[in-house]
């Protein structure tokens, strides 16, 4: 049996963003578009990229995906939002925010608690608990998500972007204030099906007019953590490559940057150049103005030529892999925590099971919106070949009554385990930010 991931199975898409010039969003559209929208079909082969290829395998993988898609896009709110009501971004207002600490409602808003599933299948609930006076911030960038029928989204949130930003983001709340903004992001059509008309620097300016938003009216000298995941994170690189990496000032409020599930370049042997010339890699659990990022692949299915994650831009560098739950390397058991129900527009994308138990009758035992399922998965950061990635390995033991697999494999080859990237080390990404935030309100 599998259990998927807490993400939204519509990642799929998600921008990989790594060209020969080491940069993924610039001002300049052409440059842009040419580098973002071509590197995120890495993961597809030629028979996909082509369309006048004959059909094939993966062809007809993503064929399904496309079906898959429509079907999703038309069971969304009975329909089409207006885009006209919400054309441009306003971040004074909280309806362009998924979460604010003025917002009342929203994903970050509900109720979070999680259910541990033993090895003997007993079940203990876990009280979740948002922090009352946290001490420090958390600028988080969802990935791909937006259902949305043009090639980028509006700014209307729809149940995608409120999921994966509920999964992926909200149970920070127990330890800094978060602001998640409404970007007008290319959405799974633009990457799928209209990449011409997909305006990355749309994108990447709407995110830079919300963190302007939140460092000129709320952030008040407060340290801050920058977390993204897929084209989140490519868009929090290309901000952090703009407005920190030659500022001291802006670096000095930098607690740490989590670029997850996306390629950052550092010369070999060294943690700091590359991407960046100023920003360094985190190698210690009390470093700050530093950076994490990772991909994953199953250790039984590594990267392949068409891999798109966990390879440098320049092939005289190697990619950054740091594992959250062991910085200094080594194996160690991962922290996943999962959703006990995947909305129904997602459905048509899933394969597999997704409940914690073998037996899905079980499921129904679950009350909370998450469960955990504890070392059911080990990581550890490896290098192989061109690649360098957090290998997942699933200790499955089919004598408990527990899941024996976990999911968030794509249908696109050699994408990996990238749907559940941030799912897998969802407790320990939340770990290793409160020792790098005490750190450095202690300095």
């Amino acid at each position: 049996m599998k259990i998927y991931s807490s993400l939204s199975l519509l990642v799929m898409f998600t921008l990989a963003c790594d060209d020969n010039t080491n940069g993924a969003l610039s001002t300049d559209a052409t440059t842009v578009n040419d580098a973002i929208l071509s590197d995120a079909r890495l993961g597809m082969d030629s028979s996909v990229r082509d369309a006048d290829a004959s059909p094939s395998a993966d062809a007809t993988s993503n064929a399904d995906v496309q079906s898959s898609l429509d079907d999703a896009m038309v069971s969304v709110d009975g329909g089409l939002p207006d885009a006209s009501l919400s054309a441009e971004p306003n971040y004074q207002t909280m309806s362009h925010w998924l979460c604010h600490p003025e917002k009342l409602d929203g994903p970050c808003r509900e109720v979070l608690d999680q259910t541990e599933v033993s090895a003997d299948g007993s079940l203990t609930v876990i009280p979740f608990e948002r922090a009352e006076e946290p001490e420090y911030d958390c600028f988080y960038v969802y990935p791909t998500c937006s259902l949305d029928p043009a090639a980028n989204a509006d700014m209307l949130p729809g149940d995608s972007e409120k999921f994966v930003a509920k999964m992926q983001a909200a149970r920070l709340t127990s330890q800094c204030r978060v602001f998640a903004p409404v970007y007008r992001q290319i959405t799974i059509s633009g990457l799928f099906s209209n990449p011409a008309d997909a305006d990355p620097v749309m994108a990447f300016n709407d995110v830079a007019a919300a963190f302007e938003t939140y460092m000129t009216e709320h952030n008040n000298g407060r340290g801050f953590v920058l977390i993204g995941h897929s084209q989140g994170a490519a868009v929090l690189r290309e901000l952090l490559r703009q407005q920190f990496d030659n500022s001291p000032d802006r670096r000095a409020q930098l607690i740490a940057a989590y670029l997850i599930g996306m390629s950052i370049d550092v010369p070999p042997d060294s943690q700091i150049g590359g991407t960046y010339q100023n920003i360094p890699v985190c190698t210690g659990r009390d470093e700050n103005h530093c950076l994490v990022s990772f991909a994953t692949y199953r250790a039984t299915e590594p990267p392949v030529d068409v891999s798109p994650f966990g390879v440098a831009a320049d092939p005289n560098n190697r990619a950054v892999c740091t594992n959250p739950a062991a910085l200094g390397g080594g194996v160690t058991p991962l922290r996943a925590i999962f959703p006990r129900d995947i909305p129904g527009e997602f459905g048509t994308f899933i394969r597999g099971n997704t409940s914690a138990f073998a037996d899905d009758e079980r499921q129904s035992e679950i009350t909370t919106p998450f469960f955990s399922v504890p070392g059911l998965a080990t990581g550890e950061c490896v290098t192989r070949d061109n690649f360098d990635y957090l290998e997942v390995t699933v200790n499955a033991d089919p004598a408990d009554p527990r899941a024996d697999d976990v999911g968030g494999d794509l249908i696109l080859p050699g994408w990996g385990l990238h749907m559940v990237d941030v799912s897998l080390l969802s407790e320990d990404i939340a770990q290793l930010i409160t020792e790098q935030a005490a750190a450095y309100l202690a300095r």
